[in-house]
């Protein structure tokens, strides 16, 4: 399918829930759906030409692998990013301090402390962010959207 535009759009999971994810908690059932919805906005958007980033976690690989389909269904290109990074890094950074009251107690549902994350087994791209700095990151995601931006297929990356 061939882009009507160069539209990007970032679809970003806090961003979302205070859209179309309000009212969704943390469980992992509330992530799955939100992991949904958030796929099926990729496809509407990638459908009219717009490539579509998706930045939210996903823990479920089954979700994801369900999100994949529904873009090959429709003819839409799907690129998988991993940014790959280890739990001890996300907890030395915790911007939002999640991490820590996870840890006190004061927060449940927290991926990778009492909820699961199933790492990709196929990714097309990895980030491993604690290797690399934000621009070698940053290049690493540019350089998978050569040929999509600005005039290729539209698509979802998730």
């Amino acid at each position: 399918m061939e882009a009507h535009s160069s539209q990007v759009d970032i679809l970003d999971g806090d961003t979302m829930r205070r859209g179309i994810n309000a009212g969704l908690g943390y469980s992992l059932a509330d992530r799955q759906q939100a992991v949904r919805r958030a796929g099926a906005r990729a496809v509407e958007l990638a459908r009219e030409g717009h490539v579509v980033l998706v930045a939210m976690v996903s823990p479920i690989a089954s979700e994801r692998l369900t999100i994949r389909r529904l873009h090959q269904n429709e003819g839409l290109r799907f690129i998988e990013v991993w940014v790959s990074t280890p739990l001890g890094v996300c907890q030395q950074r915790d911007p939002k301090g999640l991490y820590r009251r996870a840890q006190k107690g004061e927060l449940t549902n927290m991926t990778g402390i009492d909820s699961p994350y199933e790492p990709p087994l196929h990714p097309e791209l990895v980030v491993p962010t604690h290797e690399l700095t934000v621009a070698q990151g940053t290049a690493r995601v540019l350089q998978a959207l050569e040929g999509i931006l600005p005039h290729g297929a539209g698509g979802a990356m998730l």
